[in-house]
């Protein structure tokens, strides 16, 4: 494969692919065929006419053979240039606030209704892109690298690190798959448990026959589940909902949010875990993005923040799926939902700086979406608390 370059101007997204000695003869056509495999031939072709794709050759001079056409061989050096409009994305909340920078490390309060990075139908309304563009004042080929260390659901507020080299996030990467790190969680929960303090052990693994394929389930070890193990600790009960501070001791995908389910705690405006499956497929049919949804904080896997072009629309126009009309049992769930997110935020986060070596701690409190909620059942501030386990 040859280099790969993207830039953003304006409301569009230039993308630069050059030719190396494996594709030289290959027909234009072709080669896009193989980088933008939801796209049909007659699209293409239809974006090469437009002037939407070019190519440059001889030290960045555009070819001046008349039209270009679908046909025409590639060569050695050329550079092949497709031009995409900035899709129409939902909005998302950008006030996120800084916690701390250096030449090494970014640490992040991030709010709820904010994607860590492009996935379904986010791309540039990512916190990844915002910071790398700094605001989107700068194109994306700006020299401001960020690597993903861990990641929290765009639903999910809280602390987030990120690392600014490679070699500070091979560190961290490594401390966190070597679980040298300490974290914890706030959660509101429907019900009231039974003990003050209490465990979840209860492996996860995903479940073949499901139809909902990021959902996890609680999976014996013997057919490929993952030991995972959360430690609760019951904060304040009002009503029927509880406060919780959470514990991942392992770190499992949505890990927090299925143990508190097995424990018949399921999070406030969870719309994958204590609902039934037949009205979380209405949730995902509606919610296209909720497909991609990311990972929890307590995956350990090293994230990349490569940003792909492939799911670009081209410049034509396509349907809007953001404007699928409302059927009545999606709207039933809604407002069942009681918050528009899962109750769930990253109070606390723990490790050695990769560079020095020193203790870093930064915690987060309980953001105003959930606060409120929460001192609104009884109409009394919350007080100052301290979890026994931080």
């Amino acid at each position: 494969m040859g280099e790969v370059t993207k830039s953003l101007i304006g409301n569009q997204y230039l993308v630069k692919y050059s030719v190396g000695h494996t594709q030289a003869g290959i027909r234009l056509d072709r080669f896009l065929m193989a980088r933008y495999r939801k796209r049909s031939r007659e699209q293409l072709k239809k974006a090469i006419d437009s002037g939407a794709i070019t190519i440059s050759r001889e030290g960045g001079k555009h070819l001046n053979l008349g039209r270009i056409k679908p046909s025409i061989p590639l060569q050695i050096g050329d550079v092949v240039h497709v031009l995409s409009r900035r899709a129409k994305e939902p909005e998302v909340n950008f006030n996120y606030q800084l916690l701390f920078e250096d030449d090494s490390i970014l640490v992040i309060n991030k709010p709820p209704n904010l994607p860590v990075h492009p996935a379904g139908r986010f791309f540039f309304n990512t916190l990844i892109v915002h910071l790398k563009t700094k605001g989107f004042t700068n194109d994306t080929e700006s020299t401001n690298d960020f690597y993903l260390v861990h990641r929290i659901d765009k639903e999910t507020s809280g602390v987030l690190l990120l690392a600014k080299t490679k070699e500070a996030c091979n560190n961290l990467t490594a401390q966190f798959r070597n679980r040298e790190t300490d974290k914890y969680y706030l959660a509101i929960a429907r019900g009231t448990p039974a003990q003050d303090q209490f465990d979840v052990e209860a492996p996860l693994g995903k479940n073949p026959e499901s139809p909902i394929g990021l959902k996890m389930y609680e999976r014996p070890e013997s057919m490929g589940g993952l030991s995972a193990h959360t430690h609760f600790e019951k904060i304040e009960t009002r009503g029927d909902y509880t406060l919780l501070a959470c514990f991942p001791r392992t770190g499992r995908q949505h890990q927090i949010r299925v143990h508190a389910d097995i424990a018949g705690l399921p999070l406030l405006g969870d719309k994958l875990y204590g609902m039934s499956e037949k009205d979380c497929l209405v949730m995902l049919d509606h919610h296209r993005d909720l497909r991609l949804e990311e990972m929890s904080a307590a995956d350990e896997e090293s994230v990349s923040d490569e940003l792909s072009p492939e799911e670009l629309e081209l410049v034509e126009e396509g349907e809007d799926t953001a404007d699928k009309p409302v059927n009545l049992r999606y709207q039933q769930i809604v407002n069942s939902l009681i918050i528009p997110r899962h109750a769930l935020h990253a109070a606390g986060l723990r490790f050695k700086h990769p560079a020095t070596g020193a203790d870093m701690v930064f915690e987060s409190g309980l953001p105003d979406d959930l606060r409120e909620f929460f001192e609104g059942l009884t109409d009394q501030p919350l007080a100052p608390f301290k979890t026994k386990h931080w």
